[in-house]
């Protein structure tokens, strides 16, 4: 039995740069034969644009992370947590919060300076008097979230057998 060699494809004989396409029988349509290396190239810097994207993004997401440490930290009294909750029902002055929290004035001050410079709180002046609100409703959202959570787990513990 003799083996019969394979026709070259139609279209090889007419790109003439690959007239020689019998060479390359390894290819069946008689593309180039370094088309595989190409293609892995592609592939690889393919690759590579993806990592340097997915980093970027990760340095972004770290940026944020140092961002949000600052705000917990500054949230991280039960005193400030108590002011964020009455600003987020209404906009308030010192003497409200003062007879709402039961706090005194200086500490209540020192307070409201305290998320004013995190950006939590703005102030907004009439004359002398000084109406405090909450720069953000995303800020109001987080505490709720938190005492939601913890009253779940309070609920939660409460329920079990020692």
């Amino acid at each position: 039995m003799s083996r019969k060699r394979a026709a070259s494809p139609p279209n090889v004989e007419r790109i003439p740069e690959f007239a020689d396409a019998e060479k390359h029988r390894g290819c069946r349509t008689g593309a180039h034969p370094h088309t595989h290396l190409i293609i892995v190239i592609i592939y690889i810097n393919t690759l590579l644009c993806v990592y340097v994207l997915w980093c970027a993004v990760r340095v972004e997401q770290d940026a944020g992370l140092e961002a949000a440490a600052a705000l917990f930290k500054v949230l991280g009294s039960a005193s400030r947590l108590r002011l964020v909750r009455l600003l987020a029902a209404e906009p308030a002055g010192v003497t409200h919060l003062v007879a709402s929290t039961g706090m005194s004035q200086p500490l209540v001050s020192q307070h409201l300076g305290t998320l004013r410079a995190a950006g939590i709180v703005t102030v907004a002046r009439a004359g002398r008097e000084a109406l405090y609100s909450i720069s953000d409703d995303h800020i109001a959202h987080v505490v709720d979230d938190a005492l939601t959570h913890v009253l779940e787990e309070d609920a939660t513990h409460q329920g079990e057998e020692p």
